[in-house]
């Protein structure tokens, strides 16, 4: 069984149900899957929505509601604005899923072209989890001098964190280090876990925000990570692989955007890059998403 974790607010039911989509259509046949959202506030419309698509691939839905734990610690951290309550709620998942030794939790905001099978199996015995490098800065370098790993995409080992009682920990530093958090759970979990966290192939957490902040140009890629404020559903945003995500949008009951509202909003988003940044173009990273094809997919 692969055991699959998502948080989501109402707000955010329908990115969440398009990634859950992605995973049901590129799944391998004989994947067993078992879908967690810890949710707050999901209308019961959406959770139907979220059901239905149960009809691409038979597998488990759960909704966990978050309002049986209590989070109010980490409402004080002070962070990006678009990170809100339900990010921190992934800190908790080994008191949330006590029955389960593993689980792959996913961020709302990505979508999946590959069986999730070799994720899930890699071994992370000895350590509390594993991720990928979080992106580099334009400049190509890192962001910290240490692994530093993006939290949107994390194999928790549940059992050993049960064991070294790692919620406490998480809590401690968050508490300890209030003032000086800039990335919120991210930063929680790299610095409180430092040494405790496997690095993995960065083809499971391509991070993209614009033509050049991509974390990997291979284009051999399972998950592909909207990071950043600025999402493939918001009219006029600049990002690689947005028509991955209205690929899978098609296969739920959310509204899709018409062509023509598609091509209106790249429109948009390079008439507002190019104002914002007049040279892109001429920097090294947008010709190299232009080769490799990344900017168009």
């Amino acid at each position: 069984m692969i055991n699959i974790c998502f948080a989501s607010d109402d707000n955010y039911a329908m990115p969440t149900g398009t990634a859950i989509a992605s995973i049901l259509k590129n799944a391998a046949k004989e994947d067993e899957l078992s879908i967690y959202i810890i949710e707050s506030g999901i209308s019961q419309q959406n959770k139907d929505k979220i059901l239905a698509l149960k009809s691409i691939k038979d597998c488990n839905i759960h909704f966990v509601p978050a309002s049986n734990y209590d989070f109010s610690q980490y409402a004080k951290v002070m962070t990006c604005p678009h990170i809100t309550i339900p990010t921190y709620y992934r800190l908790k998942v080994a008191s949330l899923f006590p029955q389960l030794d593993k689980i792959l939790y996913l961020d709302g905001d990505l979508i999946v072209r590959r069986s999730l099978k070799d994720l899930y199996n890699e071994d992370i015995t000895g350590y509390v989890c594993a991720g990928v490098e979080a992106i580099k800065d334009e400049k190509g370098k890192d962001v910290y001098d240490k692994l530093y790993v993006n939290a949107g995409v994390i194999l928790f080992n549940l059992k050993k964190m049960r064991e070294e009682n790692t919620e406490e920990v998480l809590a401690n530093y968050a508490a300890e280090n209030i003032n000086e958090i800039k990335y919120g759970d991210q930063d929680i979990i790299n610095f409180a876990l430092e040494g405790k966290i496997k690095e993995i192939d960065s083809k499971y957490n391509i991070q993209t925000c614009n033509c050049y902040y991509i974390s990997d140009y291979s284009m051999d890629y399972t998950i592909i990570h909207y990071i950043g404020p600025t999402k493939p559903w918001i009219f006029g945003s600049f990002m690689p692989f947005k028509s991955e995500f209205f690929k899978y949008l098609k296969l739920t009951q959310w509204h899709c955007p018409s062509k023509f509202w598609q091509a209106a909003s790249t429109v948009k988003s390079y008439v507002r890059f190019f104002l914002r940044r007049p040279l892109f173009m001429t920097r090294p990273l947008f010709r190299k998403s232009l080769i490799t094809g990344v900017l168009f997919k």
